[in-house]
């Protein structure tokens, strides 16, 4: 079955989207699909400081050309085999291992301090 139909006829989880990133190549040269992870990505010189033309600084985020960890499953390894990668993605990000751990820091209640003063 292909792989669209058998996501329309099978569905996705709610709250699941699909990632699908196609290799820039001519389509004789992709060679199938892959099921994958995100992979990290590597930003060198992450800010760059420029001046613009009324002499205000101003900084670029990203810098220079982006790389990524050469790790197998990723989908930056399916794209570089020249693969559609299709990662399937879950919109909450919550770090629940962490939530746990930092419950302690929550307050019962909140007093707002007057402003430029702080109690902690």
């Amino acid at each position: 079955m292909a792989t669209a139909a058998m996501i329309f006829s099978q569905g996705l989880s709610e709250g699941t989207l699909l990632n699908v990133n196609v290799p820039n190549v001519p389509l004789s040269e992709i060679k199938g699909t892959a099921i994958t992870r995100l992979g990290k990505r590597i930003y060198h010189q992450m800010t760059v400081e420029r001046v613009d033309p009324r002499g205000k600084k101003y900084y670029w985020i990203g810098g220079g050309d982006p790389d990524w960890e050469r790790e197998e499953g990723t989908d930056f390894d399916a794209i570089d085999r020249n693969l559609v990668s299709i990662t399937p993605l879950h919109l909450d990000l919550t770090d629940y291992a962490v939530f746990e751990r930092l419950r302690p820091l929550e307050r019962m209640s909140y007093t707002p301090t007057a402003p430029g003063r702080s109690d902690e």
